[in-house]
């Protein structure tokens, strides 16, 4: 399997239709297609976030690469989450929702 095949596979059905489309629909024909309302605008920016890496990350992205995966699970999402929101000034909620995406991006 090829490393694209094997990366692409951690994406969920929206994201795949959207990499399958991006070149000939617009993000209000995909929503449209799909039946759903402002979704790929969220997608596209993820996947430029943590799949594709075309946007800057914050510094407590850096930090949660930096820390790694078997640090974060010994330590535990929700108080990882809860120190960096203390750190940075973050939503605990926003953070553990950019962890959930890192390691199902495996940037993680």
């Amino acid at each position: 399997t090829s490393t694209t095949t094997q990366k692409r596979s951690v994406l969920n059905d929206n994201e795949r239709f959207f990499l399958d489309n991006k070149d000939t629909m617009t993000l209000a024909e995909m929503d449209t297609a799909l039946g759903l309302k402002k979704r790929m605008k969220k997608v596209k920016y993820d996947l430029d976030k943590f799949y594709f890496r075309n946007k800057e990350l914050q510094d407590y992205h850096k930090e949660i690469i930096s820390t790694g995966r078997a640090e974060i699970d010994r330590i535990g999402v929700r108080e990882m989450g809860r120190r960096l929101g203390e750190k940075y000034g973050v939503s605990v909620g926003t953070i553990r929702k950019d962890l959930g995406l890192m390691k199902r991006y495996e940037l993680i």
